[in-house]
């Protein structure tokens, strides 16, 4: 609470930390209509801890979470979804791109409101995106992806709960699976289709 109370805010009568108009109050929500989630005791058990500490948390579900996502209204949530294995990081994380993943991360309102070092974070990831992608040297790219990566978690914008696991399955009798790629976090099962072969069948 000192963090809270050095950034200028006190107590109002309701026991909550008010700066001006500005309350710590929010809603952690969950996408879906499940307390089932990963991460719904995650949620809730941090905002029993915040409640004792000045803070007015609200956890629920929300069935629209991931149109609201899409819009950039929801401030603290969590959802599941796959990702690419591509790993170019504009699409999802460059302050410049037209995916709505950087209004769920809250760059546009960064860029308005945000002080100058989250501003400055900003231009940092970009730079750094923009370095990566200019070179097909691996190392290199996997040096500034990895610094990038360390920054957005500083940023505090997105960070992993969980990590599923995929399932694949096939019928041996039609797929011959000794033609199939090992699945990791890089690639499927079917990633070199081309070398997939069919079993003969009688």
């Amino acid at each position: 609470t000192s963090l809270v109370e050095e950034a200028g805010y006190s107590l109002n009568g309701d026991g909550v930390y008010q700066k001006g108009n500005s309350l710590l109050k929010y809603t952690f929500t969950i996408a879906g209509e499940e307390t089932d989630h990963p991460a719904w005791k995650a949620m809730w058990d941090a905002g029993v801890l915040l409640n004792g500490w000045g803070f007015e948390i609200n956890v629920t579900t929300d069935a629209n979470a991931l149109k609201k996502l899409s819009t950039g209204e929801l401030t603290v949530w969590a959802a599941a979804w796959g990702s690419t294995i591509d790993p170019d990081m504009y699409q999802v994380y460059h302050k410049k791109s037209s995916a709505t993943s950087i209004k769920n991360w809250g760059f546009p309102y960064i860029e308005e409101e945000g002080t100058a070092e989250e501003k400055k974070m900003l231009d940092d990831l970009a730079y750094l995106i923009e370095d990566a992608r200019s070179t097909v040297d691996q190392g290199y790219r996997k040096e500034k992806y990895s610094e990038a990566l360390d920054l957005v978690m500083s940023m505090a914008v997105e960070l992993a709960t969980y990590q599923r696991k995929n399932l694949f399955i096939w019928n041996s009798a039609v797929i011959d699976s000794e033609t199939l790629c090992e699945a990791t976090a890089y690639q499927s099962p079917l990633s070199k289709i081309w070398e997939v072969s069919l079993k003969e069948t009688k």
